[in-house]
């Protein structure tokens, strides 16, 4: 597969599914490593800064998971929107006459 843009059902098949696959076990790996951020550490006095930080770091840990999630989905649904296609294309070449 290169660059460009293909209408070749197989082809965006399996880019579908590589995408879908890759950021299933993106959004895993994320999931499973979520940044620790121990208040402790910032010492006395500097631990309600210390919570706005880790606020702030867990939002961004959660972007990150959703963008995972929402990157699978598109996968997902360029696959069904290849299956369509290609059943289109079926359906649409035996009502012309020329088979597949």
């Amino acid at each position: 597969m290169g660059n460009g843009i293909t209408t070749d059902p197989t082809v965006v098949r399996e880019g579908a599914e590589k995408l879908r696959a890759q950021q299933e076990q993106w959004a895993s790996v994320l999931a499973a490593h979520r940044p620790h951020v121990p208040l402790a550490a910032f010492g006395v006095g500097l631990q309600g800064a210390g919570a706005r930080l880790k606020e702030l770091v867990d939002k961004g840990h959660d972007v990150r998971v959703a963008h995972a999630g929402r990157l699978a989905a598109a996968g997902r649904d360029a696959h069904r929107l290849a299956d369509v296609v290609d059943a289109a294309d079926a359906t649409n070449a035996v009502a012309l006459g020329g088979g597949r």
